[in-house]
């Protein structure tokens, strides 16, 4: 770098003495001159603006602003456009455009400089004519990029250089071209002028739409300058500034002397709130107007000038000031009401805008390229840090797409979109659009191959956050083009459209995403100190994609055998390749942390992910926060990481929880478990068991590798307020690795009721069971969980003779101790109780049905020796009726015989979706408690009318729930939310099949049956995150019904808007997490895009929970003062 001249300006002569610009610096390239608009951004990412430029000698060049030289490259041949700067290859940082005289373009990587690719187009450009114009023109959220050549060739290529579309016009010479949304779709119009016919308006896919016929064209700018929500086009056609509407009709003009070029800028540089427009020809001559084409002030800058004028408050006095540079060897500032302030004369012409470049302070400095000499950059001594800057570069920023305005507009709504992987198979289209206002929005998604029917997806709704999934196909035998859109509108309006359009060639994607990933491996791998382990991976998955390679190449050639297996292969292999690729990268920052082994809290409730949690940038939280209600047990999670080479234990201990001068030992409140992965009947793995930690509380982690502590947190007995704790973790080394999380107990004043209202059940036959060594542990477990109805399969042995009449004596002796066990806790359920009678008659015989009302009223006579009353139990005859012809019959004829022998006992049912309405009106008269099933008759819709015969029946009416693969099953929809699904039907009880009731061993994968269990077998009960769920959702209940107990007698002190409160959280807020069992789009179970995207929901249903607990505690605590 050649040295800096801190000199005074080579020629100042000012016409506003005592604020004299001084030269901060200059700077001689090492090759040519400057001779174009150099460009602005922060491309190292220290937080303050940097410079790039082009060199007549090849020369690119990045400086900061104080003139330190970040990087520089050669390319042969002059440049003569300017570069410009965008986010292109969505990786991190920008990056920076360049293109010589002969076409040649390329991509560098603005924080170091180095090569990203390179191409050309067609033909070699005029000097300094064209720009490289930056937009989203497709509205897929990636920027395209739109050039043009001397021959009248404009191209459009993506953010990775491949050419999109080409047109070829009779417009001559290709001038800056300008990229702008005309017609309100949410995409990009291209505007294109030339030396031949002045305009020409191109679709986003490149396509003629209109053009003016005759004129030489300038520059044209693209500004709503009558703020009507539809914009404008300025440019010079011929000696006439001429605006037009968005359709090419012209609106007005104004008579210059000669014609423009570039030199053209709109800026409300007088602050009264219209904008001016700034126009100077090729004769020197200037114009202010205003945006009716009325002319404000005009003035002689001497000579030509071909770039747009800058705008900004350069001296510091709170006004904006207009920069002109060009041809009269000088930068003249006027004031916005055309006062000249100050010439400053430079050593040579300028054929660029005079760049406002923030110093390291903030302050504007003025960046000058004279022709043939140093660049130089001044700045006004009174200058003001932070100063507003109007228009600060050529094409007013450095994407140089000539529409101003889009840089400060807001779309009308926020949207983010994941338009898949576009791999062979199954690719997954995903939508979330924020509607804040609640709006009544249509979100619409479309796929469409070779312009065939599109592949749809609707969804309308006023929800906050609207999402929506859209699967499509890429084949695997067949190239051809693929186009996405996506379309948010409301009524006939449409708010947001976005589109990707690419020409799909069957496993290339999947090729050049490979190779890139490895790349940046490579280029990771470089940097860490730590990397074994690592590295030999990264060369096996490289020699695997050197034997996968001549089979992608080939695979035109190849059968649909041969397809699918290479299909398989990748999609086996990537997710491999991105997995290493993120853990090097978070290997890089733990390692630039200070450590390669740290800790994070995270939601409890989402699917575990090791290291795909830093893939996922779920990098956590500092402090493990719990909240509960008095009597309550929450649960934590902490994620520890281990980006390092060597295997290590940890052992962890626990701080005792304080609160002002009280302290209580953790073990009384706190449990610790380790998250374990275990197989899944889908034949893969859910982080799902919670065995305590060893006796010696030593966790063990793996190299390259994390793990998950499982705290539940008790608060019972803790006074209101805000409780201290922390968790350590010190590594078993000679010099230990020390790892502290703060805890932050928050207990809310309301407690728990004394009495459960929710009846909880699931068929637990501990007898029979993985648990049937451990009987008292698992009672123990299920009453600790809420659990208060046990279905109960020991009756009382009976015989009958002849005459109906029973014979010898009942044995109650497994029975009662049954009953002892369980009576205490709740309700049983007597379960398929009708063969513990016998004799020489059938169940359907005369003789037994005398005989069985007998016994009936022998056993309800012993329950109440035993201190069992009505209330304490209930005969349940046969499962599920309607799941099977005769079930129906069956149960009624049972009882009846229990109405004959004792009205008061108490008949259970638990009917499904195939039981029919007259079968269901033919059991009112018998039925006592309904459980019917979730699927079948709740969330089903067809079943509409039986769910309210047996809502109206004014019986009891709890439900349940047997759906297999559990251990997938969300724990905050399936299992928490189905006590807020009952909540929100009036339903007093839930269930689920089972809690331990299978001959399977749950820690693997199932040989009889599916995964039902919510517990594992250990020593005593292993717990699941499911288990857990299950008993937050029956406390949730219990703390919505003291509210709901509140709000019918309300204390005199309770305000109207408290009981407002209270109502939304008893009906809208109880019912939004309601919809989490079942009813949202979000289902209970792993959808197309995985667990990453079960992650995403659990995360959203968690701060929604979360949240209405917070509010419930709020208006509990109000009105319980």
């Amino acid at each position: 770098m050649k040295p800096l001249l801190l000199t005074t300006l080579y020629l100042c002569s000012m016409l506003a003495y005592g604020n004299v610009p001084e030269t901060i610096w200059t700077y001689t390239p090492p090759s040519g001159y400057v001779d174009t608009s150099p460009a602005i951004a922060d491309l190292n990412g220290d937080g303050h603006p940097d410079l790039v430029f082009g060199t007549t000698a090849g020369m690119i060049i990045a400086l900061s602003s104080d003139a330190q030289e970040l990087w520089r490259q050669e390319m042969r041949g002059p440049i003569s456009v300017p570069p410009s700067i965008g986010d292109l290859t969505g990786q991190e940082g920008l990056e920076v455009l360049v293109m010589n005289r002969q076409g040649q373009l390329r991509c560098l990587a603005g924080s170091t400089g180095a090569l990203v690719w390179e191409t050309s187009i067609p033909g070699r450009l005029q000097w300094g004519e064209t720009v490289l114009a930056l937009g989203d023109i497709n509205g897929d959220s990636d920027l395209e990029i739109v050039t043009g050549d001397r021959d009248g060739v404009v191209v459009c290529l993506n953010g990775a250089g491949e050419l999109v579309w080409q047109y070829q016009g009779q417009h001559g010479i290709t001038q800056a071209p300008a990229l702008a949304d005309l017609t309100g779709d949410g995409m990009m119009e291209v505007l294109v002028s030339g030396s031949e016919i002045p305009l020409v308006c191109l679709s986003p896919e490149g396509k003629e739409l209109w053009k003016l016929e005759q004129g030489i064209g300038g520059n044209p700018l693209v500004y709503d300058i009558n703020k009507d929500s539809a914009p404008e086009i300025l440019i010079g056609v011929g000696v006439n500034l001429t605006v037009l509407d968005a359709e090419g009709k012209v609106l007005w003009t104004h008579l210059m002397q000669r014609e423009m070029d570039g030199a053209l800028t709109v800026a409300d540089a007088d602050e009264d709130e219209e904008v001016e427009i700034y126009v100077i020809d090729l004769a020197g001559k200037m114009a202010c107007l205003s945006p009716a084409g009325q002319l404000r002030w005009e003035a002689d800058v001497e000579e030509r000038v071909r770039r747009s004028p800058s705008v900004g408050d350069v001296d510091g006095d709170g006004i904006q000031e207009i920069l002109v540079a060009g041809y009269s060897n000088a930068v003249q500032v006027f004031e916005p009401d055309g006062r000249l302030d100050a010439r400053i004369s430079a050593p040579g012409g300028i054929n660029s805008t005079a760049t406002l470049l923030p110093l390291m302070d903030g302050t504007p400095g003025i960046v000058l390229t004279p022709s043939n000499d140093a660049m130089r950059l001044f700045c006004f001594p009174n200058a003001k840090p932070d100063a507003v800057l109007l228009w600060p570069e050529y094409q007013y920023d450095s994407r140089r797409n000539g529409y101003a305005a889009a840089a400060s507009e807001e779309p009308a709504v926020q949207m983010a979109l994941d338009f898949g992987n576009r791999y062979v198979g199954t690719n997954l289209m995903t939508a979330s659009v924020d509607n804040p206002d609640g709006l009544n929005l249509e979100v619409r998604l479309e796929a469409i191959r070779d312009n065939g029917a599109p592949s749809l997806a609707t969804v309308t709704s006023k929800e906050p956050l609207v999402e929506l999934r859209l699967s499509y196909t890429v084949p695997a035998n067949q190239a051809g083009n693929l186009t996405l859109n996506c379309v948010v509108a409301e009524g006939d309006r449409i708010l947001a459209r976005r589109s990707h359009t690419a020409h799909v060639v069957p496993f290339m994607k999947e090729l050049g995403d490979a190779e890139r990933t490895l790349k940046e491996t490579d280029d990771l791998l470089a940097t860490l100190p730590d990397k074994a382990g690592l590295e030999e991976r990264a060369c096996f998955l490289r020699a695997k994609l050197d034997d996968f390679r001549p089979r992608i190449l080939a695979a035109g050639a190849g059968t649909e055998s041969d397809h699918i297996e290479l299909r398989n292969t990748l999609q086996t292999y990537l997710p491999k390749l991105a997995l290493l690729r993120n853990t090097t990268a978070a290997a890089a920052q733990a390692t630039e942390a200070g450590s390669a082994v740290f800790a994070r809290a995270a939601n409890p409730w989402a699917p575990f992910g090791g290291l795909e949690e830093l893939t996922e940038g779920r990098g956590g939280e500092a402090v493990l926060a719990v909240e509960a209600f008095g009597g309550e047990t929450e649960s934590a999670a902490l994620n520890l990481f281990n980006l390092g080479s060597r295997d290590r234990s940890f052992r962890v201990t626990l701080e005792g929880l304080k609160q002002g001068d009280t302290e209580i030992p953790a073990r009384d409140l706190i449990s610790l478990h380790e998250v374990v992965a275990v197989p899944t009947e889908m034949r893969d793995f859910s982080e799902d068991a919670i065995p305590l930690l060893n006796s010696a509380t030593i966790l063990q982690v793996p190299a390259w590798d994390a793990r998950q502590i499982w705290l539940n947190v008790a608060a019972k007995g803790l006074a209101p307020g805000e409780w201290t704790g922390a968790v350590h973790l010190r590594s078993l080394d000679i010099e230990p690795i020390s790892i502290s999380t703060d805890i932050t107990l928050t207990v809310w004043a309301p407690n728990l009721p004394e009495t459960q209202p929710l009846s909880l059940c699931h068929w637990g036959y501990v007898h029979s069971s993985v648990l049937k060594d451990y009987p008292e542990a698992a009672l123990a477990d299920q009453v600790h969980n809420g659990t208060n109805v046990f279905v109960g399969t020991f009756f009382p042995q009976a015989q009958f003779n002849e005459q109906g009449e029973l014979s010898g004596n009942i044995d109650f002796s497994a029975h009662d101790a049954y009953v002892k066990q369980h009576a205490p806790h709740g309700t049983i359920l007597f379960c398929g109780y009708q063969s513990a009678i016998s004799g020489p008659g059938g169940q359907e015989s005369e003789i037994y049905a005398k005989a069985h009302v007998a016994w009936l009223r022998a056993w309800v006579a012993h329950l109440k020796e035993l201190g069992v009353g009505y209330d304490g139990f209930a005969l349940y005859p046969v499962d599920e009726p309607g799941l099977s012809d005769g079930l129906v019959e069956t149960y009624l004829r049972l009882a009846k015989l229990a109405r004959e022998a004792d009205p008061n006992i108490r008949m259970y049912t638990d009917p499904v979706g195939r039981i029919t309405e007259a079968e269901l009106r033919e059991m009112l008269p018998y039925v006592d408690i309904w459980c019917p099933n979730r699927n079948g008759l709740i969330l089903d819709k067809t079943n509409t009318a039986k769910f309210d015969i047996i809502k109206n029946s004014g019986k009891t009416v709890w439900t349940y729930e047997c759906d297999s693969n559990v251990k997938h099953q969300s724990p905050l929809g399936y299992y928490r939310a189905q006590a807020w699904l009952a909540w929100h039907h009036g339903m007093t009880g839930i269930g689920f099949w089972s809690y331990c009731t299978s001959q399977d061993d749950p820690w693997f994968l199932p040989t009889l049956r599916h995964d039902y269990l919510m517990v594992y077998p250990g020593n005593g009960v292993v717990s699941s995150k499911r288990w857990e769920a299950v008993r937050d959702g029956v406390e949730d209940y219990s703390m919505l019904s003291i509210l709901r107990d509140i709000v019918n007698q309300p204390p005199a002190t309770a305000t109207p808007e408290d009981l407002e409160a209270a109502r939304a959280l008893l009906g809208a807020e109880a019912d939004a997490v309601a919809l989490f069992c079942g009813l949202d789009d979000d289902d209970t179970l792993p959808g197309a895009d995985g667990l990453p995207g079960v992650r995403r929901v659990s995360d959203k249903r968690w701060e929604k929970i979360q949240s209405v607990r917070r509010e419930l505690a709020g208006v509990l605590s109000r009105l319980k003062e």
